[in-house]
């Protein structure tokens, strides 16, 4: 495997992905839907498999799977082809990284993973999981899309994970919300889509672990259908919900749903909400019944609403 000029790793003049924040150490495996056949060795775009779950159980710790773009349905362009799977990422497979490969690492639309079954589209066990320029859409009214489960520590060990410029939508529950956390520590959620969700993101912490250190960082949360109470684009509630060193930051909540922008209201909860955006003239921030809901131990620092008035510090 060499490095070319055009900063793209190859394998056999195979172009495998940006060389940024690669693994030297990793392997490639390749999925296309369209081409691929699950007998294969996935090894090369030629031989790809058709399915997520095959590269994910032909993979070792630390290797990648590269995800073919589908073709759109030119009769709806709302809902693309999809990868019908519900994937899980086992803890044995940490350090494993499912790439998108779309054109438009900003808007990954046709590269879209949707839950076949009640549960998620993807469940995350293993550490240092990487998810990167993929679209999730809802399955049914039973599934939701990301699941990082963390609240084990022998098999379930979600921690050290990044989910990158991935576009998630039509979330509809708290309960199937786009991604779920439950425990974990020290994952990122960054530079990712929240389109037409209830709830965006679900901050549950464990039976056996706290939330710790979770940084949501330049994600963009619009259109929600929130049409209940709980429908929050980011929510946590609860005395017994722990959140430790939550970072939300640089964020954009362009609409306000029913629930709240930010619902962690009665949560032992720690942390700091800085330079975001939330897109209503007059933001409040309490511990309950506004639009940002928090115990006072949850710092807001540097946002702005609407109408261009800091909110107030706190």
């Amino acid at each position: 495997m060499s490095i070319a000029p055009d900063m793209l790793f190859h394998m056999g003049g195979v172009p495998v992905g940006s060389a940024i924040g690669a693994n030297p150490w990793s392997k490639a495996h390749f999925v296309d839907a369209t081409n691929g056949v699950d007998t294969h060795d996935g090894k090369t775009p030629g031989t790809a498999k058709a399915t997520i779950q095959a590269a994910v159980t032909a993979a070792v710790a630390g290797d990648v799977i590269y995800v073919r773009q589908l073709e759109p349905v030119q009769t709806d362009m709302t809902d693309p082809t999809a990868y019908a799977e519900n994937l899980v990422l086992p803890v044995d497979k940490y350090n494993l990284s499912i790439i998108g490969c779309g054109n438009n690492p900003h808007n990954p639309f046709y590269t879209q993973i949707k839950a076949s079954a009640a549960g998620y589209g993807v469940e995350l066990k293993g550490t240092s999981f990487r998810l990167e320029n993929l679209d999730f859409n809802k399955g049914s009214a039973t599934t939701g899309m990301i699941f990082i489960n963390g609240d084990n520590g022998t098999t379930a060990m979600a921690w050290g994970g990044l989910i990158s410029h991935c576009h998630i939508r039509n979330a509809n529950s708290a309960a199937n919300a786009g991604i779920k956390t439950y425990g974990g520590s020290y994952n990122t959620i960054y530079g990712s889509i929240f389109e037409a969700c209830h709830t965006g993101i679900n901050i549950a912490s464990g039976g056996t672990f706290p939330v710790r250190s979770l940084k949501i960082e330049k994600c963009s949360f619009k259109g929600s259908n929130a049409s209940a109470v709980g429908g929050a684009n980011i929510y946590g509630p609860g005395a017994s919900n722990i959140i430790y060193e939550l970072e939300i930051k640089r964020c954009e909540f362009e609409r306000v749903p029913t629930g709240a922008f930010i619902d962690l209201a009665s949560a032992t909860a720690y942390g700091l909400i800085s330079d975001c955006h939330f897109g209503d003239d007059d933001v409040s921030c309490t511990t309950s019944g506004s639009n940002i809901n928090k115990p006072t131990t949850v710092f807001v620092s540097g946002c702005y609403d609407d109408s261009g008035t800091m909110i107030a510090t706190t």
